[in-house]
């Protein structure tokens, strides 16, 4: 049997947050606690070193590599959604959540290395990495690092918007709605998610939002980073 890699597996990760959220049965936070890790222990983080995320697909008969570019943003949603939701959860040892989180983010150390050439590409596992990168730094917000993540994604998000989203007069039949100087759902959440005013103060902020293309407004009443 394949090692778990928490993207396949997207679909059944999602019904056993849904199951624990209304039961709060400590058998389904069991199997998503033990899913994580033998995830962790089939692929040690050590394998990712010096690996493309270019690399690690074979066929659709086979299992990719997690580092592998298509593999790691939904990883990434529901680690940062399995965490929300259960790392208070006393059934849960400190041991084991600060395991996982350890994990997450040396993962999001890897995805810095490779996220740059998938938004240069204009690709859109770019936009969905930032989305990804976002929550696992929302998740990782005690960290000092996560600041900086953050407000990287936001660079990569606007560099997204502005080479990457057609204008309206090139998709026949565009809504309005999504062309009216918004930015797409998975890159809004980078700019959502740069540093608040307080943390630079005002003119911080407005030198981030000048980065936003041209007549784009920052987004607002976007579900939570993290559900």
């Amino acid at each position: 049997m394949a090692a778990p890699v928490l993207r396949d597996s997207h679909a059944a990760a999602g019904r056993a947050r849904l199951a624990y959220h209304h039961t709060r049965d400590p058998r389904y936070l069991r199997f998503m606690v033990d899913h994580v890790l033998g995830y962790m222990k089939a692929y040690p983080i050590e394998e990712f070193v010096g690996k493309s995320s270019n690399t690690g697909w074979t066929d659709h008969t086979t299992v990719a590599k997690p580092w592998y570019w298509c593999m790691i943003p939904e990883r990434f949603w529901d680690l940062s959604d399995t965490l929300t939701l259960i790392r208070s959860a006393p059934e849960m040892s400190d041991e084991e959540l600060l395991t996982i989180l350890h994990r997450l983010y040396q993962e999001c150390g890897y995805l810095e290395t490779q996220i740059q050439a998938w938004v240069d590409r204009r690709h859109n596992g770019g936009c969905a990495m930032i989305r990804g990168f976002v929550m696992a730094c929302t998740i990782l917000q005690d960290f000092p690092q996560s600041q900086q993540w953050l407000d990287f994604n936001a660079e990569l998000a606007a560099q997204y918007t502005q080479a990457a989203v057609l204008p309206r007069r090139h998709v026949r039949g565009a809504d309005d709605r999504v062309f009216a100087g918004h930015v797409p759902d998975d890159a809004a959440h980078g700019l959502c998610a740069a540093r608040p005013a307080g943390d630079g103060g005002p003119e911080a902020a407005r030198r981030r939002d000048d980065h936003l293309p041209g007549g784009a407004q920052r987004p607002h009443g976007y579900r939570s980073l993290v559900r």
